[in-house]
C-alpha cells in the first residue's frame, strides 16, 4: 500500500518559513489545520493494518511537531511522543480510532436515536431553497460569533497570501 505524503511535503516548507512569525498556540493551529486533512483522508483505509503502513504518516507527524516546537530531532530531550503529547495531538494510530468511532457514533446517533444526549446534539441542514445537495442529509455546523483583533486579521491575510489562497 502506497501512501500520498505530497500534500504535506509542499506544505512543509511553507510552515517553516512562517514559523518564526507565530507564538506557539497559533503555529500548532496552522499545522494542524493544514495537515490534518492529509493525515486524515486514508482512515478508513488504514483502520486495522499493520503499522508499517501508519509508520511515513506518524513520521510526517511527528516532524510538524518538531517544527511548532522548535525541537530539533537531534538535540532535543524529548521524544517525539512527548511532544505530541504537549500539544495535545494523538499518534496517528490513536487518530484513525477516534475519527472513525466518532463517525461510528454520529452515525448511530442519527439512525436510531441513541444516545439521546448525542441525538439531541445533531441538527439537519435544511437549505432554504431547493438544491441538489438537499438529499445529502447534511447536518448544520453551529455558528459562533467570534471577535479578533486587527493584528490576527492581518496575520490572517498574511496567511492566505503565503499558502497562495486567493480571496475577495
Amino acid at each position: 500500500m502506497h501512501i500520498n505524503c505530497y500534500c504535506i511535503s509542499i506544505k512543509m516548507p511553507k510552515i517553516i518559513q512562517i514559523r518564526p512569525s507565530l507564538d506557539d498556540s497559533m503555529a500548532a493551529s496552522v499545522a494542524s489545520a493544514l495537515t490534518s486533512s492529509c493525515l486524515d483522508q486514508l482512515n478508513s483505509i488504514l483502520y486495522g493494518t499493520p503499522l508499517k503502513h501508519t509508520a511515513r504518516l506518524q513520521r510526517i507527524q511527528h516532524a510538524v511537531a518538531r517544527v511548532v516546537l522548535y525541537q530539533h530531532s537531534r538535540t532535543s530531550p524529548l521524544s517525539s511522543n512527548e511532544l505530541l503529547k504537549q500539544l495535545h495531538w494523538l499518534p496517528i494510530e490513536w487518530r484513525i480510532q477516534f475519527k472513525l468511532a466518532t463517525m461510528t457514533m454520529t452515525f448511530k446517533a442519527l439512525h436510531t436515536d441513541r444516545p439521546p444526549y448525542l441525538f439531541d446534539l445533531l441538527q439537519h441542514h435544511e437549505p432554504k431553497r431547493s438544491l441538489r445537495s438537499s438529499s445529502s442529509h447534511q447536518l448544520l455546523v453551529p455558528r459562533h460569533k467570534l471577535t479578533f483583533g486587527y493584528l490576527d486579521l492581518v496575520l490572517f491575510g498574511f496567511l492566505l497570501q503565503e499558502f497562495g489562497i486567493h480571496y475577495l
